[in-house]
């Protein structure tokens, strides 16, 4: 991992790769997390950008583990998508997975795929749309 000020010029400089769970309890509903940094500000489907020489495993491992500190079933791929945002442009990879056992994050909140919060990043609608289909 780079220094933040180096990772901020190179968000400028090369796409990126976003690795993001939708972790969904059922097919009707996915949990969100809240975001608010200088970046960001409202609620978002977990992930992270994979870091160099990281298997796709290990960044769902690691953002399963520091970002949702849950237990869920093999994350499945379902789709890429474009992105671009006010820090970086690059492409996502979503993937979704069941909670093993009860689901309780600390910042999240389990949303009705029927109802887009309204607060919801924007780059994470096509994502959020594509879990509905």
């Amino acid at each position: 991992p780079a220094s933040y000020p180096v990772f901020k010029a190179l968000c400028k400089s090369v796409p990126m790769i976003a690795i993001d769970i939708a972790v969904m309890p059922d097919k009707d509903h996915v949990l969100l997390t809240y975001r608010d940094d200088e970046f960001f500000r409202g609620w978002h489907i977990p992930g992270s950008i994979l870091l160099y020489k990281e298997t796709i495993d290990h960044a769902i491992q690691r953002v399963i583990k520091s970002e949702l500190k849950i237990k869920v079933t093999k994350p499945k791929f379902l789709n890429y998508f474009s992105y671009g945002a006010n820090r970086e442009h690059g492409v996502a990879l979503l993937f979704i997975a069941e909670p093993k056992g009860y689901l309780s994050v600390k910042d999240g909140k389990v949303f009705p795929l029927s109802k887009v919060p309204k607060e919801l990043l924007k780059v994470h609608v096509p994502e959020f749309l594509a879990l509905r289909d």
